[in-house]
């Protein structure tokens, strides 16, 4: 049950209207938990003093994100995530606004251990798997936002950071509906002195779904070819409004067409399920195809990479949806929320 906590019980603060809210955490008012699928609990808050944080003027106490990651955590996840928010500032990755070690948190069950918080800016447009629940993306609308995707990623890789995690739900949309790059809990150096790193114990598995299938074939991965694989997915994600498969194991029948080079019965599939969920529907072209196949492939050296991409027949010759057209149609979706 949310209590009312008044901001005047902090004598240095004169935020005169009293918001519904769980408790107080340093100087923000932790207004509610964001979602239920996080590692760890993400909460909606407001500052409590003047910022040079707003992103108006008439807006000195402004809300913002802050992620809760315990002094004890076993995965990294803390120190992952600081050492993106230490990379040079990009449109398309999200920044990081303060940094608290050792908070305590003085509601529910979160009084019971400290936490590390970092306090991230508040999207009010949610992320892009909401948007993909209400409508799917033609080709020219995806090549308009994979630009986006492909501009975060390569951000990363440059600085020696595979994301690791990349999925619709980690890309949160902007004032203009354009793409922020989020979650780095899982971030790691792809390469070492000796070249790319291999990832093969269990806390390499992130999102099961795009956990590549060298993976479970034994092999490990590498940090950046993973994060290829999730494009390859992510994009067919962007493109049909659904999961094509829920995991890269050959027990997936999905993936077992994807893995033993069926790519015809594949798309035949896809497109038989997208003429069942959309009234609006047209074929995706050969270049779309070849593009997401040579991202899912099993063999991860054969794999493409951002440069590939970028020099793909579908990304060349795919003519971007207009800024304008695509904030139009993002803001019609929105509405229907």
């Amino acid at each position: 049950m949310q209590q009312l906590v008044p901001a005047v019980e902090n004598p240095s603060v004169t935020f005169n209207t009293t918001i519904p809210a769980l408790g107080i955490a340093e100087n923000y008012l932790i207004i509610s938990e964001l979602g239920e699928d996080h590692l760890y609990p993400v909460f909606l808050a407001a500052s409590l003093v003047p910022t040079s944080i707003a992103t108006d003027s008439n807006d000195q106490y402004p809300f913002v994100v802050i992620k809760a990651i315990p002094t004890t955590d076993k995965y990294g996840s803390f120190e992952n995530e600081c050492n993106v928010f230490q990379f040079t500032a990009h449109k398309n990755v999200l920044g990081c606004i303060q940094i608290i070690k050792g908070a305590r948190l003085n509601f529910r069950n979160y009084n019971k251990c400290e936490w590390n918080l970092l306090v991230l800016p508040y999207l009010p447009n949610g992320d892009l798997l909401d948007f993909l629940k209400k409508s799917r993306l033609d080709e020219s609308a995806a090549r308009y936002y994979f630009e986006q995707v492909l501009e975060a990623v390569e951000h990363m890789h440059s600085r020696g950071f595979a994301h690791r995690d990349l999925k619709t739900e980690n890309f949160l949309l902007n004032d203009e509906f354009d793409l922020v790059l989020t979650d780095f809990g899982h971030s790691v150096q792809h390469s070492d002195i000796f070249g790319p790193k291999i990832f093969n114990d269990q806390q390499s598995i992130t999102t099961p779904g795009i956990c590549p299938p060298e993976f479970h074939k034994g092999f490990g991965y590498k940090g950046t070819q993973m994060d290829m694989f999730a494009l390859g997915k992510l994009l067919l994600i962007v493109l049909t409004g659904f999961n094509p498969f829920k995991t890269t194991k050959e027990t997936d029948a999905n993936f077992a067409l994807i893995a033993s080079g069926n790519w015809k019965k594949f798309w035949s599939l896809m497109q038989a399920w997208m003429k069942r969920k959309w009234i609006k529907f047209e074929e995706f072209t050969p270049e779309l195809k070849e593009l997401v196949e040579q991202l899912l492939t099993p063999d991860p050296e054969n794999r493409l990479n951002i440069y590939q991409i970028r020099e793909s027949a579908w990304y060349r010759s795919t003519k971007p949806m207009p800024q304008t057209e695509v904030q139009s149609m993002m803001i019609k979706t929105k509405i229907s929320f």
